[in-house]
């Protein structure tokens, strides 16, 4: 399963980071940050450019400024107009460095914001990163829910009417934490990880056939719900019974990929007279063993193993 491109405006960018702007163009809110990394000038000041990031934020520190000053003005102009012709959607002086009017001019003259912050490049990195790297995370909606139990995120799947809405209103009943019911908007913040959350128009309304819209912060409590969270699990609800089932599935080996990351997942059959709500509790603590070291699908095969001679 892959995600959607996204994109920050620049006018986002400046509120949230609290920058003070020394130039912007007049469409500063059509302007769009595409990439999460944030770069520093450096090679750029020296001629190279193979590895230019384009819709990312670039930084100039003390370091680059330093070395600008030591060149003679019209080096500073050509290799600033160069860089700046790669038109960055924003450039940030930081360490509270003093300006040079070649780096004015060369903005101006092709319409590339730039701004001034007495922070460090270091920190000013971190914290743009920090926040790109939310906005900007590969992300994707998917049809089920999202509940937190025993501290995992459990993501919900399975067809229309299978009864996962009715699970989730029984788990939260049972202390655990809703996060999304119906649609889950999926980030990938990092190589390993994926956070979940409900589209801010229905966020904590759960539907229910035969009743109709709740509101599970109202009914429960503001306890029993979670505005985000990572996704730990994947259980699907099945609506027939398997008769095959795989050493795979013992172990708990199986997987499913979303916005490339695997996930173990886990499928329960829905069958009358199965208590769907304890399975899937059942299946989120054998996953919290697991990552604790312990495997009971391996430990009974080993034990069968032995018991037959194997």
């Amino acid at each position: 399963m892959t995600g959607r491109i996204e994109s920050v405006s620049l006018s986002e960018v400046v509120e949230v980071l609290g920058l003070k702007m020394a130039y912007q163009p007049e469409n500063i809110e059509e302007i769009k940050v595409f990439s999460r990394n944030v770069n520093k000038v450096g090679l750029c000041l020296v001629g190279f450019f193979s590895d230019f990031e384009h819709g990312g934020i670039y930084l100039l520190g003390s370091e680059e400024m330093h070395y600008l000053a030591g060149e003679k003005s019209c080096n500073r102009l050509n290799v600033l107009d160069k860089f700046f012709s790669y038109k960055p959607p924003l450039v940030i002086i930081t360490d509270d460095c003093g300006d040079v009017d070649e780096i004015d001019s060369c903005a101006k003259k092709h319409g590339v914001a730039y701004a001034f912050t007495k922070d460090p490049a270091s920190v000013v990195m971190v914290e743009t990163i920090k926040f790109l790297g939310v906005k900007l995370a590969p992300r994707m909606s998917l049809h089920g829910e999202l509940v937190v139990i025993y501290g995992e995120g459990v993501l919900l799947t399975g067809e229309s009417g299978i009864g996962k809405s009715e699970t989730v209103i029984e788990l939260i009943r049972r202390g655990h934490h809703l996060v999304a019911d119906d649609v889950v908007e999926i980030r990938k913040i990092s190589h390993e990880t994926l956070t979940g959350s409900a589209p801010d128009n229905i966020r904590y309304f759960v539907e229910l056939r035969g009743i109709g819209i709740v509101n599970a912060e109202k009914m429960f409590g503001i306890d029993a719900v979670k505005v985000s969270s990572q996704i730990d699990l994947v259980v699907e609800m099945i609506d027939v019974e398997d008769q095959k089932i795989s050493a795979e599935v013992i172990c708990g080996d199986a997987t499913t990929n979303i916005l490339g990351i695997d996930l173990p997942i886990v499928k329960i059959p829905v069958k009358n007279g199965r208590n769907m709500t304890t399975l899937v509790e059942a299946a989120t603590m054998a996953i919290k063993q697991k990552k604790s070291g312990y495997n009971a699908g391996r430990d009974l095969l080993h034990t069968l193993r032995k018991f037959h001679g194997g």
